[in-house]
């Protein structure tokens, strides 16, 4: 390791020296650094792991948080998003529509929930996988149903719950006015 350093000074060096000079200073640096040990350091950039579900959550309820949310809305978030991301264990990166769907049924069946209930979830989650999309941590949202995308298509909002049915409704009426007058 020192004759490469002895080496690649000499070379930094090499015409801002007589080469006269090339001998007694290569002499010189191998006494000067006879008491030391070279070791040379590494300086490959180091692989983190990757974040993990909760990661996400927390940055997530960060943002929410810097949006004005109020603390009672951001802990039913972490509460909502929380037991989700717990039950699933997967990264965020691997959670399917079908995934969020057999939660959501295992919800229904096991707690007796009814559909107002899950629609609260399914717009947590929502919230949730367009941020993730938005900060281009997923490919794609999970939580967006065919149903929902056919509405997009359609320019009807596809937020979920009482929203989504209004827009529909607004839609359904202009549709009807343009064909009957």
């Amino acid at each position: 390791m020192k004759e490469q350093l002895i080496n690649d000074v000499l070379q930094f060096l090499s015409g801002k020296l007589p080469p006269e000079y090339n001998t007694d200073l290569r002499l010189y640096l191998y006494y000067q650094m006879a008491e030391y040990d070279v070791i040379k350091k590494c300086t490959d950039v180091a692989v983190l792991d990757e974040k993990t579900y909760m990661d996400y959550l927390y940055m997530y309820l960060a943002a929410l948080k810097m949006a004005g949310r109020s603390d009672k809305t951001i802990e039913h978030y972490k509460l909502q998003l929380g037991l989700m991301l717990h039950t699933l264990k997967k990264s965020v990166q691997d959670i399917t529509t079908e995934d969020l769907f057999t939660y959501l049924a295992q919800c229904k069946a096991v707690r007796q929930v009814g559909n107002r209930y899950l629609n609260n979830k399914r717009i947590c989650f929502n919230s949730f996988f367009t941020w993730l999309q938005k900060k281009k941590h997923i490919i794609y949202n999970p939580a967006k149903t065919a149903f929902m995308l056919q509405a997009e298509s359609m320019g009807i909002p596809a937020v979920g719950g009482l929203a989504m049915l209004v827009a529909q409704a607004k839609y359904a009426a202009e549709s009807q006015k343009a064909l009957f007058g």
